[in-house]
Formats: C-alpha cells, structure tokens, sequence
C-alpha cells in the first residue's frame, strides 16, 4: 500500500498539483513506522535529486551523523518511486557495433584491456607488444 501512495504522490507532484517538500512530508510521516522525522527531509531531496542525474554512490551525512550513499538512502527511505532516472540501455544491434573508441566513450574500458593471450574484440583495439 506505502509504495503505491508513495507512487501517487511522486505523480502528483510532476503534475504540478502539490511541491516535492508535501510529497516528502506525508512519505516519510505518513508510509513509515515509526515516523522518520522531518529532519530527514532535506537528506531525501539531495538523495532525490543526485540519483535523478545518475549518481548513486556519492555519501550524504544524515542528521543522525551517519553518512549513507545516494543508493542507500533511497533504499533505505523507500523513495525509488521518486526517482524518475533510467539507465540508458543498449540493444543487441548496439553492442555489435560497439568499436574500441565506443566501448572505451560508453563504459570507460574495453574488453582489451582484460584480454590477456586471446585475440583483440575489436579492430581497433590497441596492438600489444609482446
């Protein structure tokens, strides 16, 4: 029932009708028991926010001292209704035509550099000597 209030809510607000502050307000009073108390209020809008943009893992300290990650708080907070981020994702088409320069552009590695005695994937990938 919490998750799909918390759903509604998260609606209401890209709807404009009420402000992300209400949203949060009854979420974290109303769908937990016990209550988790306003102070944690503004930790959930920077959790929000930071995840929307694909950032789970930086830590925010919450006003009970302890530091959480981005991920750990919307978990913790039951608040994914809240977030609208979506992993970009790839289609089968996409990852055969992924070269060295593209696999290194998307994901920052290629599968090269981990590929020691076998055959480069793509041919582009840098020649090693040895």
């Amino acid at each position: 029932m919490g998750s799909l209030q918390a759903s509604e809510f998260s609606n209401l607000v890209e709807e404009g009708a009420i402000q992300l502050d209400q949203a949060l307000t009854w979420h974290l009073q109303g769908n937990h028991y016990p209550p988790i108390h306003l102070d944690f209020l503004a930790s959930a809008k920077k959790a929000i926010e930071l995840a929307n943009q694909g950032d789970f893992t930086t830590e925010i300290t919450l006003p009970n001292g302890k530091v959480k990650t981005v991920g750990g708080i919307i978990e913790g907070l039951h608040l994914d209704s809240f977030v609208k981020y979506e992993e970009e994702s790839m289609s089968w088409g996409d990852v055969a035509n992924l070269t060295h320069a593209t696999q290194v552009e998307k994901f920052n590695f290629c599968t090269c550099e981990d590929n020691e005695g076998n055959e480069n994937p793509y041919s582009d990938c840098p020649k090693r000597e040895g």
